[in-house]
């Protein structure tokens, strides 16, 4: 197995990632995914270090999902490594208006990379049902 030593700063992420089958196999799943390493790798920077501030810097709100009251969707890979169902169905379950749960079959944690057409369906489901 490749070795690939924790990152050192954001930058260096998205290159460990595609040396080390686990971290690829934790988001992606298995597949082939050459063209997406590509894509990030010529993102623009500055939209990793915000994503990566929003995911370290984050609050804990579980307490508070009851508050939220607005239709919502929530989405989740049967085959997401970095969360479990049973969070998915803890998010979905604390929320406090209606919640359309759709699980994505074989889907791992980035199931919008690997399982676009599902993904994109559900969203879409769901956008038609605001309008009734």
């Amino acid at each position: 197995m490749p070795s690939c030593p924790m990152p050192l700063n954001h930058f260096e992420i998205f290159p460990c990632l595609r040396r080390s089958n686990i971290f690829s196999s934790i988001i992606l799943g298995p597949g082939q995914w050459e063209d997406w390493y590509a894509k990030w790798a010529a993102a623009d920077r500055d939209q990793f270090t915000l994503a990566f501030h929003a995911l370290k810097d984050r609050d804990d709100i579980t307490g508070r999902l009851g508050e939220i009251g607005c239709p919502a969707l929530v989405i989740h890979g049967t085959a997401d490594a970095a969360i479990p169902m049973e969070r998915a169905e803890q998010l979905r379950d604390g929320l406090g208006g209606e919640v359309a749960f759709v699980t994505i079959q074989d889907g791992p944690h980035a199931a919008n990379v690997s399982h676009p057409d599902e993904v994109n369906a559900a969203v879409l489901n769901f956008l038609r049902t605001l309008g009734e």
